[in-house]
């Protein structure tokens, strides 16, 4: 199984680092955000898509969850590479540890989709399910490499 075959937008970020570094980011992902991916893996998952009328509040609250190792969901503000300002519900969930260049790196994976503004309650409640559901998928893949470091492409150099 591949960690890209997950039919939602997401990455993978190093929550042990100061600006969660992009570690992964898959081919939904890179269509929501307009970025490839070799432009966002080692670069902070913030700076390329939070901006100007994001609420600081709610990514703070975010951030924080992903520092601690703790799940959540948030709708933020969030920009594609064109500037453009989108609605994002997004979900945090921990997902363990890679080796990397020998030393472990903590992984959150954070899943993403562009929601209309002003949706339903039903329409929120029903996207964040199905985001649970595909988070739980990429955990499952994740935990069933036997080389996790294989699992994950490191390359640290690089609304309501």
């Amino acid at each position: 199984a591949s960690l890209s075959g997950v039919g939602e937008a997401f990455v993978l970020v190093a929550s042990d680092t100061r600006d969660c570094k992009v570690l992964y980011a898959n081919s939904f992902w890179t269509a929501l955000s307009g970025y490839p991916a070799h432009e966002a893996v080692g670069h902070p998952w913030a700076a390329l898509m939070l901006g100007r009328l994001t609420s600081a509040e709610d990514a703070n609250h975010l951030n924080s969850a992903v520092h601690s190792g703790q799940a959540a969901a948030v709708a933020l503000v969030c920009y594609k590479k064109t500037g453009v300002h989108f609605c994002n519900h997004v979900v945090a969930v921990p997902l363990g540890c890679v080796r990397s260049t020998g030393h472990p790196t903590s992984v959150v994976c954070l899943m993403m989709r562009e929601i209309q503004a002003g949706s339903t309650a039903a329409i929120q409640h029903h996207v964040h399910n199905q985001q649970l559901q595909a988070a739980a998928a990429v955990r499952t893949q994740f935990e069933q490499r036997s080389d996790r470091s294989a699992a994950v492409p490191v390359r640290l150099s690089q609304c309501y």
